[in-house]
């Protein structure tokens, strides 16, 4: 996709999200995390923070660009756009899921533990260029949004299409139109 094709797309999916906004609280388990699904699992029961769906999110590359977008021009968008090759590049055709919390209590109680808790989990750290510079770049195996972006951010998942159902019958659903996500019960 062109730049410019890349910047109207965007610009789109931001207007319709700020249109979309949706009280929902969420996180994202990465490429990197999907092998420690289970353990993720047992340390939110620890801390009393329970789920309310899943859904694949099959183009987590893109989806990561989407939700790390903080303005349309050029310096904003090399960022984002770099994290999405790094992604696509580590991480071919891996998709991410998303973990729709049951509600903002434990959507806040995982912000309070997120950096304690990333600590049990892999993160890769590298060195990608940005706009001619060369930057550190990490990447985690969960991704929560900042409390100043959930709502913003679950808007743009939500008109962009990047997740859909799994409901383990093999059709894939858009997430927008799936009025609950139902809870996966196959083991990982």
């Amino acid at each position: 996709m062109t730049p410019s094709a890349l910047r109207r797309r965007m610009q789109e999916l931001h207007f319709d999200a700020e249109r979309s906004a949706v009280e929902e609280y969420f996180m994202v388990l990465t490429p990197l995390g999907l092998s420690h699904t289970r353990q993720l699992q047992r340390v939110l029961a620890q801390h009393d923070i329970a789920l309310s769906g899943r859904a694949e999110i099959s183009d987590w590359p893109a989806t990561s660009t989407l939700l790390y977008l903080e303005a349309l021009d050029e310096r904003h968008l090399a960022k984002p756009l770099a994290f999405e090759a790094l992604w696509r590049r580590l991480f071919p055709g891996v998709a991410a899921e998303y973990w729709r919390l049951k509600d903002r209590a434990a959507y806040e109680r995982l912000v309070s533990i997120k950096r304690e808790i990333r600590t049990h989990f892999p993160k890769l750290s590298t060195e990608i260029e940005i706009c001619g510079e060369m930057k550190l770049a990490s990447l985690h195996a969960f991704h929560v949004p900042d409390p100043d972006r959930v709502i913003q951010d679950a808007a743009k998942l939500k008109v962009s299409n990047c997740t859909s159902s799994s409901r383990g019958d093999g059709n894939a659903v858009c997430f927008q139109h799936e009025g609950s996500l139902s809870q996966r019960t196959a083991p990982h």
